[in-house]
């Protein structure tokens, strides 16, 4: 009674009745609570009605209790109300008492015993439906008979027979079917759902003493821990109500061959608790990632060794023990991640050591994890865990962005740190990228989906609240559960072995993606709460940007090599320094057809060049036209005509937008110049198909190009472009086929490639052929095209004396060193 009673009586002395009514607005036993509930008695009727909520969580309207008493004898109707939830009704109950008197076989003495009749009916536990037969209890002193008392649901069933008295030859029978361990915990008031199974098995109980004996041997097909199904459970199962325990002798057997001894004990009341311990071999242990699934996405391995499974329930539940664990796998919320390892695991009641674990990821690379967890009840996670030695190990693996500045995959070398006391969080990454990373690095601010955030601390058990059993129509409030705060400290040696894709810029300044594969150091710290730093500088070596013109073009530039991003602290305030190049095919003579008369064909090689240096989100963009391959003088003249800046910005822009050089008023008449108005149609039907072809295949990027001169199609040029990467981005080939419809040239099929060959994974070596058209001042070698293969060596220096020095050879392992001790699974 928290709340206390409203309690009144009266008392009529000349009809000797008495009238009682009682109000309690919170009665609570063994986890069950009864909520407004009102009692009379009058005319020898006792009523009760209320609210209930069950400790499964169960809410129940209109339950109620209505009693007939007469001189020797009284009837109980038990009206078990309407489920809240499923709106359907859980039946009644209806049993009669009956006192008689009877003689003491000891002394023949006059004494009182009670007879219990329980009426067939039908009723609602638990969602299921149970049928419940005639049954009739007596009660005569210590003596306790049963007949008939047999309750069954579709799957389920129970029956009980016999008698308990002084008597050690008399015992009550008890039959088994699926009955559910959690009906036997919740009914007697036991709020635990880390274990459960259905028991089918039989039971005898008996008094001696003065106490309840009772054996039982049950067997279930499934045994679960926290909702993982750990195997078939055999077991023998005592009881002394002296004691209290549920006493268990049992093994675990799984189909994969997996087995386990219990012994312990489970106590239902009086310091509800257990106390269970594994002697496992080869047991699949999948159920201990639901201990730690604030932190790892899965636990998976087989497990050898003895745990102690154990607690009071109301404080909590933990482990201790040592397993050596094969085939283990652990997946890292974090880092969308998962590791593989063969090695003992050591279990205190208040953490997880983990020392020295060789683990690989799931490509074979390898790393040491060192460290240890520690716990209260497997709450109150406190992380202390260094991975190092790590040698090309897969350390990111992420779709989205999850409040990181980074995502993607990632491969380094080096040594990560996880340090904390959830829910706050530190991870310290010192690594050097490998082969195979393809990362993101977005500093823009992402608001991000609940569903994607790193991941949410949750309590082992639910919070418990002062109000925690609400009825009626309310709504059970949730589990707390608490955002991560992450802080990250990353010091990263950036390599040509990782591709990087850059998102600087904001919608309100430069959309673009940089994609790109460079080098340098880089040191990002990224606060819980604040804004990030990074310091450190990029030099580009390769890649790609992407251009956006308002609506009119979205253009793939290729990075020139030597670009440089330089932080200084806020990412947003970068100065960027480098110089793209997008390449096309265009008509000469809408530029000049003075020109058209140096090459000997109308359709030259052209690069749209952007040059962006200053602060990232604000760069100064400056635009312009080369033409590569082209001789000299052509060059020269063609720079010449571009003597301002407004001029350069033009030819770019139609180039880009048109596919065509910009003709000026005073040439418009010539009759070499294409149509503005075809060069757009061309243009747009281009870009079309480019995106068609572009949806073909992730690994080879091809586009179209269509240019004519005129709406009567005359003078057309078709090209197919394309370019691809393989071998993780060692083989490039670039090129393009085309056909040329002019009358004045001797060749109209045209093909040009070039293809590069990184010949070691650093990319200094690489072999190159290439095959291109000649131009005009090259007719006299009385060839269409030119063809080369070549070897390209590079390496970078600061001085002579490191270009010509000799690389130290790595010293030799000394033969008198005590060799490494063997893992202890591999004796």
């Amino acid at each position: 009674l928290e709340e206390g009673a409203d309690v009144r009586a009266s008392y009529i002395g000349a009809s000797h009745s008495l009238g009682l009514q009682a109000s309690v607005p919170t009665l609570r036993l063994r986890g069950h609570e009864l909520r407004g509930a009102a009692l009379s008695l009058e005319d020898g009727e006792f009523k009760l009605t209320g609210e209930a909520r069950l400790a499964s969580g169960a809410q129940i309207q209109g339950f109620g209790m209505m009693t007939k008493i007469l001189t020797d004898s009284l009837h109980v109707q038990l009206d078990l109300g309407r489920e809240v939830k499923s709106k359907l009704h859980n039946g009644f109950l209806n049993i009669g008492a009956a006192l008689h008197q009877y003689k003491q076989s000891e002394n023949g003495r006059p004494a009182l015993g009670f007879d219990v009749t329980l009426d067939p009916s039908t009723i609602r536990v638990h969602s299921d439906t149970w049928s419940v037969a005639p049954a009739h209890l007596s009660l005569r002193g210590k003596e306790l008979r049963v007949e008939g008392l047999d309750l069954a649901s579709s799957e389920r069933r129970i029956s009980i027979s016999g008698a308990l008295s002084p008597n050690p030859e008399e015992h009550l029978n008890i039959a088994l079917k699926k009955i559910n361990l959690l009906y036997i915990l919740e009914s007697a008031g036991v709020g635990f759902n880390m274990i459960n199974t259905d028991l089918t098995g039989s039971a005898t109980a008996s008094l001696q003493g003065g106490k309840v004996i009772a054996t039982a041997a049950v067997t279930s097909p499934a045994l679960h821990v926290k909702g993982v199904d750990v195997g078939a459970l055999k077991a023998d199962l005592t009881f002394d109500s002296g004691v209290g325990n549920i006493m268990i002798d049992g093994d675990i057997n799984q189909s994969e061959g997996g087995h386990s001894h219990v012994t312990g004990y489970i106590r239902p009341a009086g310091g509800a608790g257990i106390d269970l311990t594994f002697e496992a071999e080869r047991l699949r242990a999948d159920f201990m990632g639901k201990f730690m699934d604030t932190l790892f996405d899965h636990v998976q391995g087989r497990a050898t060794g003895k745990v102690r499974l154990f607690g009071v329930f109301e404080e909590g539940v933990t482990v201790e023990g040592e397993a050596d664990v094969e085939d283990g796998n652990i997946g890292v919320r974090l880092l969308g991640t998962s590791y593989s390892f063969s090695h003992r695991l050591t279990f205190t009641p208040t953490s997880i050591i983990f020392s020295k674990i060789p683990m690989r990821d799931d490509e074979g690379h390898t790393g040491i994890v060192d460290g240890v967890i520690r716990h209260r009840f497997f709450g109150d996670f406190d992380l202390d865990l260094t991975a190092s030695e790590m040698r090309g190990v897969k350390v990111l693996q992420t779709a989205t962005k999850q409040a990181l500045p980074i995502y993607g995959t990632a491969y380094g070398t080096g040594m990560a740190q996880m340090k904390g006391k959830l829910p706050k969080l530190l991870l310290d990454v010192n690594l050097r990228s490998a082969p195979g990373t393809d990362v993101v690095l977005d500093f823009n601010k992402t608001d991000v989906r609940k569903d994607e955030r790193l991941f949410t601390y949750r309590p082992l058990r639910p919070l418990s609240t002062q109000d925690s059993l609400a009825f009626a129509d309310t709504v059970a409030r949730p589990a707390v559960a608490a955002e991560t705060e992450v802080t990250m400290r990353m010091a990263l040696h950036v390599t040509p072995d990782a591709r990087l894709s850059l998102r600087l810029g904001s919608s309100q300044s430069m959309q673009n993606d940089i994609v790109t594969r460079c080098e340098g150091d880089l040191t990002i710290e990224m606060p819980h709460s604040g804004s990030p730093t990074t310091y450190g500088s990029l030099t580009l070596r390769e890649g790609q940007y992407t251009f956006n013109f308002e609506q009119f073009a979205r253009k793939r530039f290729t990075l020139k090599e030597g670009g440089r991003l330089d932080f200084r602290g806020a990412p947003m305030a970068a100065i960027i320094a480098l110089k793209a190049a997008y390449d096309l095919t265009a008509n000469i003579a809408d530029f000049d057809a003075g020109l058209s008369t140096l090459t000997q064909r109308t359709s030259i090689p052209v690069s749209c060049t952007v040059q962006l240096s200053g602060v990232i989100t604000r760069p100064d963009i400056k635009l312009g036209v080369e033409l590569p391959g082209s001789e000299p003088e052509m060059e020269r003249r063609i720079q010449s005509l571009l003597t301002s800046e407004d001029e350069r910005n033009r030819q770019f822009l139609y180039l880009m937008t048109l596919g065509k050089f910009y003709t000026t008023d005073a040439k418009q008449g010539t009759t070499t110049v294409s149509n503005n108005l075809t060069s757009f149609a061309t243009t747009t039907l281009s870009d079309q198909l480019s995106r068609l072809l572009g949806n073909f295949s992730n690994d080879i990027q091809s586009g179209a190009n269509i240019r004519t001169a005129n709406s009567a199609l005359d003078n057309t040029d078709i090209e197919l472009l394309f370019s691809g990467s393989w071998l993780d981005d060692r083989l490039l080939i670039n090129g393009n086929v085309g056909y040329h419809d002019n009358p004045f040239l001797s060749g109209k099929y045209i093909g040009e490639f070039d293809l590069e060959y990184k010949l070691n994974a650093a990319g200094t070596l690489r072999l190159k052929g290439y095959s291109h058209y000649n131009s005009m001042y090259q007719y006299v070698r009385q060839s269409l095209t030119t063809q080369g293969l070549g070897f390209m060596f590079q390496r970078r220096f600061d001085s002579l004396q490191e270009l010509f020095s000799r690389r130290k050879k790595k010293p030799q392992p000394d033969s008198t060193a005590r060799p490494q001790e063997a893992d202890s699974l591999r004796k």
